[in-house]
This record gives structure tokens, C-alpha cells and sequence, in this order.
């Protein structure tokens, strides 16, 4: 019932059809691992783990997906025990990769009220997310200085350009 509520790509739907829980798991950890942040591919990666009966690793995935279904309960539940005794942080740390590198408030609403609920202070953002967000602040201030250099030696090779004949007019007519 629960495989049939969820929409799963074509290439991991035939792998669920032809009984291959280990290929659709392959699939779909493939993509969790280097695609963006997204919470549908990761309750989609969390059924998976759920149908195989990897219950703390799919509660990983789902509370991360942020959607609560009673199906779910039990893998969600085993996951906060398992990680929640030694609180929020724990439960941070032991988040999915790219999920760890998104702003707190990039996460769905329910990920975020677990978070709460476990102690996570408001306003509180991780190390990963603010490089991440530095990263990429970088990148841009990189390409802009890039760009502005590049503009200024194109504008020294452009006046020499056009200086050079009056320059050696000049320099000639010291020589007649």
C-alpha cells in the first residue's frame, strides 16, 4: 500500500516492480547523495529503506522529508530514539549529506518543528549551511573581481591602442 502512495521515478519503479528493493535503494541513494537538497527523493529513498526493513536509516530519511504518515511512525520513532537521547545536535549531525548543507529554514515545516521540539534554538544555522552559503558568495565576488580586472587591463591595452600613434608622432618629430 505505502510503495503505491508515493511517486518514484521511472527507473526506480521498474526496480520496485521486478522485486529489486536493493536496486531501487541504489537508485535512489545515488541521487540523495549528489543532487540538491529534495524532500520528495528523500521520502521516496526512506520508503524504500522502510520496505526494506532498515527502520532507523529510513527514519532518517523520512524525518528529514518531513512528511508524517502513521506508515511512517515507527521508522521516525526509532530514529528520534536512537539519535534524539543526545538532542538536537545529534539529530543534526545524523542528518543525510546535501540535507546537512540547506539553511534550518530551507527544511519542511515538520523537520523543522521536530528540530524545535528536540531543543534546536530559533534562529540557530549550522556551520555547513553558512559555508555553503559562503562558497557561493565567494564564487560570485570571484567572478566579479575576475571580470573587473579583465575590464581594467582592456582598458589600459585599449588607451595604449589608441595613444601609440600620437605617441610615436610625437617621439618622430623630436628626430626631424
Amino acid at each position: 500500500m505505502l510503495q503505491e502512495e508515493v511517486t518514484f521515478p521511472e527507473d526506480v519503479r521498474a526496480a520496485l516492480d521486478a522485486g529489486k528493493l536493493w536496486r531501487a535503494k541504489e537508485i535512489l541513494g545515488g541521487r540523495v547523495g549528489t543532487a540538491p537538497f529534495d524532500a520528495k527523493l528523500y521520502e521516496q529513498h526512506g520508503v524504500v529503506l522502510l520496505k526494506m526493513g532498515d527502520l532507523v536509516e529510513a527514519g532518517r530519511f523520512l524525518f528529514v522529508a518531513g512528511v508524517r504518515r502513521t506508515e511512517y511512525d515507527e521508522a521516525l520513532g526509532l530514529f528520534r530514539d536512537h539519535f534524539g537521547r543526545a538532542g538536537w545536535k545529534a539529530v543534526l549531525g545524523a542528518l543525510p549529506g546535501q540535507a546537512k548543507r540547506v539553511p534550518i529554514g530551507s527544511l519542511p515545516i515538520a523537520t523543522q518543528e521536530d528540530l524545535r521540539s528536540l531543543g534546536l534554538p530559533v534562529g540557530y544555522e549550522r556551520k555547513e549551511a553558512k559555508q555553503a552559503l559562503q562558497r557561493k558568495s565567494s564564487k560570485l565576488l570571484n567572478v566579479l573581481a575576475t571580470g573587473g580586472c579583465l575590464l581594467v587591463v582592456l582598458s589600459v591595452l585599449a588607451s595604449l591602442a589608441a595613444g601609440a600613434p600620437l605617441v610615436f608622432k610625437t617621439v618622430m618629430a623630436w628626430f626631424r
